[in-house]
């Protein structure tokens, strides 16, 4: 029995008990407009997938045309396909033009320039693919899969086709490394908001037996009896579990690798990727190490780079058709939003495959809260091109793909025009895609921010990276490297060209250790910053080549040096390339972190150039070289990739400062001076009675396709300017001393100067002018008085 005191507070804790469930009911109730209110107020990501096998941002106009759809929809952002198979959109330095950019159109830097203009301001994230390489080995001359089969990732039956794309295997340390560099090569060179992987993964479960990749993990595994071979073969077989978690391992590597670059070259770039939800989602923790399509079909292990830091930014691709396969957008969404860690994931949609009004109702699943309150980071739209499916069906039963729908484009950020049903044009005789458009308020109804990373904003943990070499420069293939230190303990090993990397660890001192078969074990302290990229690179092995201080002490130019004697076996590090061999084939400049500067000349062509900014490591011979110190028969390694601020600035040094060493060999310079000679190899320049050579044969542009300087000599009697890398020409004065010359790096490196700026050359001549004038004034006067 309850007293009314009693009754008083039980009827009180039962409405109290019972608030929670009301306001579920309440939101349950009225969802749309609760949803599309919060929505509209918080920041996300509102982005759409702009492919390259579409028009999108192919000219001025194909991009104008989409910023402005995308500022009426009120987009933040707009992920385009700068690579989308071993081709370029761009100026890449390592692969040719988009065949379909017959005018070398850049579009990305075009998009950048224009989208960041936009007000609002529109990001910019260049979408790249990165183990599909196109749709067979028929390719352009300069092509990764034409000049490199090799890289393919096959089956066990030696089939590189796995009906979807040929792909490079990242379990190729060459294949993947050119990959790495595609990547960073954007970054280093364009201001973009992000780097988005595309088809990071293998084709299919029984693909990955690249020749080089199998040699590597039987190398590694040779003494394991329990992994399960084909029969007749050494090979495993494709279930093998050792043999999937290599594979899931070398993709990691691939996305760990740039990764940690990209964010040491520009700290506030976003790196994403297009990851994989075939299928239902998982429904239990389990369910994604056994059940899903990621993990064990293409070998992604994406949850792990969120878990670990390694991405920015998820965008699962659920492209899933409403109606029977709602629910596993519901699912999958409801996994996407408990999973974001201590990073970001985005839900999508395939709009393309799916009427307006089906793609609206899918996008309020996407932004709606999961039922422990977790909300996406945003949402991303596939695609721009591939709008809307047709409301009525085919003869087959399939809905029509349509394209370019003005309706679709309004519907997400437009209101209604009037209430009820809207006819949606599929274009001209197309009455296939009728249905309500937007009968309400849109789902973008106004301009919102993209959230701020607070990984970025406020870091709080840093990176340390590194490659494991030997004294030749070859990689440490599989080392194992422990980073410990502030109550952290990261465990990984080398990949195939020796790089490690422990990412997101709490700034700190800690200790790295390097254990490599064969080798003596290495230990370092070192300290880690927050939002920083700590190197620690390691040379293991007895080295038959001492280390050189300097390239001033090779020289005999540092205290207590003497001057190498020709054909001294010579080894140096830390080298910043400021000319490459992407313009310059066959040799380098680089500068020392001392000051001193020399060339570089390569034992052999390598796969990728070396381009500015690099830094390398190099074993060669010490020699004179058409009169110039140079490192001849060298073997190069790429160790790092400098970002821009860490280039020297170009030195305007006069003539006779030239002579007397004020800039080192390998320094880039800026020179004015009038042209006395010219001819079709170059010219040659006169600053102040010093002579300066300028030639253009066996220089070519940054293109991969380019196969010489586009440069026009200027006519004799010009005052130009030059900006380029300084070195020693052949041959010698009339005095002995070695004349000078500027190589360019592309042939707008030499600008004609105005007429007029040979007075400011000369200032002693306007002094004689202001004599001699008045007094030929005064002269003609006399002579008229005089008649």
């Amino acid at each position: 029995m309850v007293d009314k005191s009693g009754r008083e507070d039980y009827d009180r804790g039962m409405k109290t008990r019972h608030l929670p469930l009301l306001i579920f009911l309440l939101f349950l109730f009225f969802p749309t407009s609760h949803g599309r209110a919060q929505s509209a107020a918080r920041p996300e990501l509102r982005a759409f997938w702009a492919d390259g096998f579409n028009d999108g941002y192919k000219t001025p106009e194909q991009v104008d045309l989409l910023l402005g759809r995308l500022h009426d929809a009120h987009c933040n952002a707009i992920f385009a396909q700068m690579r989308k198979g071993g081709d370029a959109y761009y100026a890449s330095h390592y692969e040719p033009w988009a065949n379909d950019d017959t005018g070398r159109f850049d579009a990305l830097a075009y998009l950048i320039e224009h989208a960041h203009a936009m007000q609002p301001r529109i990001a910019v994230h260049a979408w790249i693919n990165t183990c599909a390489v196109g749709k067979g080995m028929h390719q352009p001359q300069h092509h990764v899969a034409q000049l490199h089969p090799e890289y393919l990732s096959v089956n066990a039956k030696n089939n590189p086709d796995d009906n979807e794309a040929y792909k490079i295997d990242p379990g190729n340390p060459d294949a993947a490394d050119w990959t790495f560099r595609i990547y960073l090569d954007v970054v280093r060179h364009y201001p973009v908001d992000g780097i988005h992987f595309d088809f990071v993964r293998y084709g299919r479960a029984d693909w990955g037996y690249n020749p080089v990749s199998v040699a590597r993990f039987q190398a590694l595994y040779r003494n394991r009896s329990d992994i399960a071979r084909i029969p007749g073969s050494d090979l495993p077989i494709p279930k093998d579990p050792t043999w999937k978690q290599w594979r899931r391992d070398q993709v990691t590597a691939l996305v760990r690798k740039v990764y940690a670059h990209a964010i040491a070259l520009n700290p506030n770039v976003v790196v994403s990727a297009a990851v994989i939800t075939w299928g239902d989602g998982p429904h239990q923790e389990t369910d994604w190490y056994t059940k899903s399509a990621a993990m064990n079909r293409v070998y992604q292990d994406w949850r792990s780079w969120l878990q670990e830091g390694m991405i920015d930014l998820a965008c699962p691709m659920t492209y899933f058709q409403a109606g029977s396969a709602t629910q596993y957008q519901v699912n999958w969404s409801e996994w996407i939003k408990n999973h974001q860690y201590k990073r970001a994931a985005t839900v999508a949609i395939g709009n393309w495959m799916n009427t307006i009004p089906d793609s609206l109702a899918l996008m309020q699943i996407a932004r709606s809260p999961s039922r422990k309150g977790r909300l996406p980071y945003g949402i991303m739209l596939y695609s721009y091109a591939g709008t809307n499916a047709s409301v009525q069906k085919s003869a087959s039963g399939s809905h029509k793909e349509l394209q370019y729908q003005p309706e679709f484009y309004n519907a997400l950020g437009q209101p209604a025009a009037a209430s009820g049903p809207t006819t949606v044009s599929a274009g001209a005789g197309d009455s296939s895609a009728q249905g309500p458009a937007n009968s309400g308020t849109p789902p973008f109804p106004t301009d919102v921010p993209i959230p701020a990373m607070d990984w970025k904003t406020h870091p709080r943990t840093g990176i340390v990276k590194g490659f494991l070499l030997t004294p030749a420069l070859d990689p440490i293939d599989g080392a194992e490297v422990t980073v410990e230190g502030h109550g952290r303990r990261w465990k990984g090993r080398t990949d195939g060209t020796g790089f490690y990397a422990a990412i997101a660890l709490p700034a700190g001192d800690y200790r790295v250790s390097i254990s490599a078969a064969g080798y003596a074990k290495q230990r370092r302290q070192t300290k880690i910053l927050a939002g920083a990229v700590t190197t620690e690179a390691f040379t293991v092995g007895s080295a038959s080549i001492s280390m050189a201080d300097s390239i001033a002490a090779l020289e005999g130019r540092s205290p207590n040096s003497f001057r190498a004697a020709e054909g001294t076996p010579v080894r140096l590090q830390n080298l910043m390339v400021s000319l490459g061999s992407d313009t310059y084939p066959g040799n380098l400049y680089v500068l020392d972190p001392k000051g001193g500067g020399v060339r570089v000349r390569l034992a052999t062509i390598p796969p990728l150039p070396f381009q500015p900014g690099d830094i390398v490591s190099v074993v060669g011979l010490w020699r004179s070289i058409e009169g110039e110190p140079a490192i001849d028969a060298s073997r190069v390694r790429l160790t790092d990739i400098a970002p821009s601020s860490a280039q020297p600035a170009a030195i305007t040094p006069t003539g006779e400062a030239l002579k007397t060493d004020t800039a080192p060999i390998g320094s880039l310079v800026q020179v004015k001076g009038t042209v006395t000679a010219s001819s079709f190899g170059g010219f040659v320049l006169d600053e102040s009675g010093t002579r300066i050579d300028v030639p253009s044969e066996g220089l070519k542009e940054s293109g991969v396709e380019a196969t010489k300087l586009d440069l026009t000599p200027p006519p004799v009697g010009t005052l130009v300017s030059v900006t380029g890398i300084l070195g020693i020409a052949p041959g010698g004065d009339a005095k002995g001393l070695p004349p000078l010359r500027i190589l360019l790096r592309a042939g707008t490196d030499v600008r004609n100067l105005p007429l007029q700026s040979t007075w400011m050359r000369y200032p002693w001549a306007l002094g004689l002018l202001a004599i001699l004038l008045p007094a030929l004034v005064a002269l003609r006067s006399y002579k008229r008085k005089s008649l």
